[in-house]
């Protein structure tokens, strides 16, 4: 089943310590120091204003500063990350792929896992060796060449270790973050870089030929084994599914993937979902000029027309057709995205329910 941040143990809060009283002949000394840090503890508070006729305002504290990425997290940080997040990498050994190693991650205790696609695509063979050592054999349930993303299903019941997927909602430029893949030889260690984000939104050509856009790039080393593989923030949460391809080093968002993946297992293929337009890019660079639409079409259901110019979906900008089908790849036929469009330089917003493009 999915595992989200949310589901992780909240970290132990420590029980306060309790201030001893003192005893015998100290009580007098102990009043008075009392009594000072009472007076200089008001005079603070008058000082700052926390008096303001309604009583005390409860002022929070920030303990600890923001995390100095500059070196990166540290051994302890990089092993702890290790041993929860190696139990759900598998290696996966290819007999007529692209390539003869790859890695996947374990993303349902049922033994599904997601993996990049042209690492297994027209393969006659997959076995997935767990990090144990233990050799499955596995099925490729299906591929989205669109993504370059494949789910396979490992062989057993389990159940099996798998990876937290999180969100890059929230992810910035800069942030350290880990690739975590495979060993290039089995058994042995999995391999695991330290890096950080480099940008958001490159569209690069995939090993299959294919454009593939709004993908994330780092500048962590990802070794051939270690394609498909993880891309994890310092707590462990997989932000990613790496990709190696003619020098770049990139990976999938985990949303994207995420979605991909339940489409796969559920339908065995990918529905992908559309608007019913054609658009260009705004001159601006911020929003898709409508081009046309189709007729009966969502977006043409919803009120949308030639010329409009879509800026937002559900929250999320959008600068091109390639950029507004990869925003769309996080939703499913049938549910309703919230679109942000200007027309005659007045801002609208409709509901628009989303169909399966025709194939």
């Amino acid at each position: 089943m999915w595992r989200h941040p949310s589901e992780l143990a909240p970290p132990e809060v420590p029980n306060s310590a309790v201030l001893a009283l003192p005893k015998g002949h100290a009580w007098p000394l102990a009043a008075v120091s009392a009594l000072t840090g009472a007076i200089l503890v008001l005079g603070v508070l008058a000082a700052t204003g926390t008096f303001d006729g309604r009583g005390p305002r409860v002022v929070h504290e920030v303990l600890s500063s923001m995390p100095d990425t500059s070196s990166g997290p540290s051994g302890a940080a990089v092993d702890r990350i290790s041993q929860a997040v190696a139990p759900a990498i598998v290696r996966l050994e290819v007999d007529g792929g692209a390539q003869p190693v790859a890695s996947a991650v374990v993303f349902r205790d049922d033994g599904y896992a997601v993996t990049d696609a042209h690492a297994v695509q027209g393969a006659r063979d997959v076995a997935a060796v767990m990090a144990s050592g233990d050799r499955r054999a596995s099925t490729v349930v299906g591929v989205d060449p669109d993504t370059d993303l494949a789910v396979l299903k490992l062989a057993g019941t389990g159940p099996f270790r798998t990876a937290v997927l999180g969100t890059t909602d929230d992810v910035a430029v800069g942030e350290v973050t880990l690739t975590v893949g495979a060993p290039s030889k089995a058994p042995g260690q999995p391999t695991i870089a330290t890096g950080v984000i480099s940008s958001f939104g490159r569209d690069v050509t995939g090993p299959n030929g294919t454009m593939l856009s709004d993908v994330m790039q780092t500048d962590a080393p990802i070794g051939a084994a270690a394609t498909g593989g993880a891309l994890v923030n310092d707590d462990g949460t997989v932000i990613g599914i790496t990709l190696v391809h003619q020098g770049w080093r990139c990976a999938t968002p985990v949303d994207v993937a995420r979605t991909v993946a339940e489409e796969i297992v559920a339908v065995g293929h990918v529905r992908v979902v559309w608007l019913g337009i054609r658009g260009t890019a705004a001159q601006d660079g911020n929003g898709v000029v409508v081009a046309g639409l189709l007729a009966g079409g969502p977006a043409a259901d919803a009120g949308l027309r030639d010329n409009d110019v879509i800026r937002r979906v559900d929250g999320r900008p959008v600068s091109s057709m390639a950029n507004l089908r990869m925003v769309l790849r996080r939703r499913h036929p049938g549910e309703r995205v919230m679109v942000v469009y200007e027309r005659a330089n007045k801002r609208r917003s409709a509901a628009v329910t989303l169909t399966e493009r025709p194939a």
